[in-house]
């Protein structure tokens, strides 16, 4: 899961990470091959290798969903209301 998660967001100060640059980050998610099949590393040349699940993906969401609310729970960006916005799992 830290896999999913630190490729994208590393450097990013969280109240600077939209709704739609995280939807967009799901969404490309959806599309990402799994780092490991059948016991083993992926590499470039292997075929039939399935993309990361739905399972995972939600999993991400929701780590980065706390973190976000723990990172803003003081100053949250004048935006948001109460809550963190909901993001689309597969």
């Amino acid at each position: 899961m830290g896999n999913a998660l630190r490729p994208q967001w590393t450097g990013w100060p969280m109240s600077a990470i939209t709704r739609m640059e995280a939807q967009k980050w799901v969404n490309r998610l959806q599309l990402t091959r799994r780092a490991r099949h059948k016991g083993r590393a992926v590499t470039d040349d292997d075929e039939d290798v399935p993309a990361i699940g739905a399972e995972t993906i939600c999993a991400s969401v929701h780590v980065m969903s706390q973190l976000h609310d723990l990172a803003t729970k003081e100053t949250r960006p004048s935006s948001w209301r109460t809550r963190s916005p909901v993001l689309s799992c597969p």
